[in-house]
């Protein structure tokens, strides 16, 4: 639980209130004049103890949870609010747990470490003699120093302890060595020696550029491993990370397009090249976390294999272990690609490279082939249509029937009904069948299919004269779902906006959410569209306040596979919104049917022309309610053409 929510919990929202609100009980609320706006004949102020949400519905029409009241009231900011609830309630504050704050400076002095590191494997690179193999190496790759240099390319010496003897001078033992992937321990004699020896080392860095681990790649043809990486530790997650995503993200946002390879040097030489969207994974797989990287970027990823990377065997036993599992890694092999993208909603598209060649091959021999491969990059099912049907004798009922039971399941995995079908048809038609054998027995479509029956859009419910007690939920799923996107996805805001504004509606705006945190959080993605000086997902996670950083941590991972770059997913947000504005109103009705019943029973001048404003703010919230079923209806039929 954080702060923000413990401070909710305890806190005496009718006490802190009443100190500058005369507040009047009515039912399960409490209303009472408006402190924020002049007007001392209509109590147009309602406030929920049980939620702590209040809301105006007079002049100023505002709406928040305590914190905002605070902060409205006295002019405070966020920080100043907490302190304040915190002092009253008792909840001590502390922006991280001494142990939590142990294991960030480690952390930090760990990958400082790292850092040096770097500096260390670059100075030997460019002048040390022992790096003469390497330096040649690099140069027959091809490999400009100005290239050399941006990716920061280093060389280990060949021996035990140089690395060692090197950071002790720092103050770091060969135990910290060890927990950081640069030193390892002989589990027999316990001796402690340098991870790296006599290689071409490549600094691993996160999206974010902080350093994480090293990829080294041997010199000498007789050692073995030919690439190896750093082990898995504290700072480095080789399911987490792509190599190149610190320089490539901003390429590929702009593109559109990831384009994923098998090895360092390939995604370097592509970058020399002016290729900028240009990744790698730590191995042979992608993992679900590192597709939830890509797909933050990228509204496609091709994925660039080597051509003995996917032969047919492979890729049938592939297509069975991960059918039988239901394994959601993601290989390179074509199930694993299908079945991802099925799930994720990602256009997921194969570029086989010629025999023999390399990324890096290519790209230098002729750029401009490169660029076509990358543009003419196939669909999974079609390249798997493709291997799967290649010197077979199709003619053969039997070869039929295999191919057809191989690639159905790929067909069935796909997510959008339109491209299943499309991809059935295209499979018939290779086989030379009808179609419809290809359908689960008893679901084939009639010859004359009826229109599928949509499902009616959801529309707030007509209130009736006596409602049920309202019930306030100041953070719905619906608001979370919201933030959570623009979060991550801070870019979509202009859009989901414009397209609000297609259906005559307000932009979003903070008073569409009732809790503070998720109000702030809104204000900070806007801010962050207001400047040019660090892409604006960066910027939000950069300007977190301490005491909100575990509600953006929350909100996100409530959404960490989700496709961010998804048309389809950018009307189910505008609809969304509709539906928080729906769910608003709707409330805000009933509360206000109870004012209605509570003023009948005041006979003076006050409680007349109470029931005279109460009676204007019904119809004008009925209207409104009117006018957002209408548009979500709208909504859902545009989305269904």
């Amino acid at each position: 639980m954080s702060v923000v929510q413990e401070i909710k919990e305890r806190v005496d929202v009718l006490d802190i209130v009443g100190q500058s609100v005369q507040l009047r009980r009515s039912g399960s609320s409490y209303t009472g004049f408006c402190p924020f706006h002049d007007n001392k004949n209509t109590p147009a102020f309602v406030l929920w103890p049980d939620t702590g949400y209040w809301k105006c519905f007079g002049a100023c029409n505002d709406n928040g949870d305590i914190f905002s009241f605070l902060m409205k009231k006295e002019g405070w900011d966020f920080k100043e609010t907490l302190q304040y609830l915190a002092k009253v309630t008792g909840v001590v504050l502390q922006e991280y747990t001494p142990e939590q704050k142990k294991k960030t400076e480690e952390k930090d002095r760990l990958r400082e470490a790292l850092e040096k590191t770097v500096g260390y494997f670059q100075h030997l690179f460019q002048k040390s003699s022992h790096a003469a193999n390497a330096r040649a190496y690099v140069e027959k790759r091809g490999l400009a120093p100005t290239t050399v240099d941006a990716f920061e390319i280093g060389f280990s010496l060949k021996s035990w302890d140089a690395l060692i003897t090197y950071l002790a001078d720092f103050g770091y033992t060969p135990d910290d060595l060890v927990e950081v992937g640069l030193a390892t321990k002989n589990p027999e004699s316990g001796r402690i020696y340098d991870r790296f020896r006599n290689r071409l080392m490549i600094p691993i860095r996160d999206e974010r550029g902080r350093m994480v681990g090293f990829g080294a790649r041997a010199i000498d043809p007789d050692d073995e491993p030919k690439y190896l990486n750093s082990p898995q530790n504290a700072l480095f997650d080789k399911g987490r990370t792509l190599y190149g995503l610190d320089k490539a993200r901003k390429p590929i946002r702009v593109d559109g397009t990831a384009v994923l390879v098998e090895g360092y040097l390939d995604v370097i030489s592509a970058h020399q090249a002016g290729f900028e969207n240009v990744i790698c994974s730590m191995g042979t797989a992608l993992t679900d976390q590192q597709m939830g990287q890509v797909k933050r970027y990228a509204r496609r990823l091709v994925m660039a294999l080597d051509a003995d990377a996917a032969g047919q065997k492979a890729t049938l036993k592939g297509v069975e272990v991960a059918r039988k599992t239901g394994e959601r890694e993601v290989a390179f092999d074509p199930i694993g690609l299908v079945r991802t993208d099925g799930q994720l909603k990602l256009d997921i598209r194969i570029a086989p490279l010629p025999d023999g060649l390399d990324p890096d091959d290519l790209i230098q021999q002729d750029p401009g082939a490169w660029k076509t491969l990358i543009g003419d990059a196939q669909s999974v099912v079609d390249y798997m249509i493709g291997e799967l049907t290649k010197g077979r004798n199709l003619d053969d009922p039997k070869v039929k029937s295999e191919i057809a039971d191989a690639i159905m399941p790929l067909i069935n995995d796909v997510a959008h009904p339109i491209e299943q079908g499309t991809y059935r048809q295209r499979l018939a038609s290779v086989l030379r069948i009808d179609e419809r054998v290809l359908f689960p027995e008893g679901k084939a479509p009639a010859k004359r299919p009826t229109r599928r029956k949509q499902k009616q859009p959801v529309q707030a419910p007509i209130l009736p004269i006596a409602p049920q007690e309202p019930q306030r939920n100041t953070s719905t799923a619906a608001q979370r779902y919201c933030l959570a996107y623009l979060l991550m996805e801070p870019e979509s805001l202009p859009k989901i906006n414009r397209r609000l504004r297609e259906l005559k509606l307000a932009p979003l705006v903070v008073e569409d959410f009732g809790d503070t945190e998720l109000q702030l959080l809104l204000k900070l993605v806007q801010s962050s569209l207001q400047q040019d000086e660090a892409l604006p997902g960066d910027y939000v996670q950069d300007h977190l306040d301490s005491f909100l950083v575990m509600r953006y941590q929350t909100l996100v991972e409530e959404l960490e596979d989700m496709n961010l770059q998804s048309e389809m997913r950018l009307r189910d947000l505008s609809d969304t919104v509709l539906r928080i504005r729906q769910d608003n109103v709707t409330s805000w009705l009933t509360e206000l049917r109870f004012l209605q019943q509570d003023s009948q029973s005041d006979a003076s001048d006050i409680g007349s022309v109470y029931q005279t404003e109460i009676m204007a703010q019904i119809l004008a919230l009925s209207r409104i309610q009117k006018a957002l079923s209408k548009q979500a209806w709208k909504a859902k039929k545009k989305s269904h053409i």
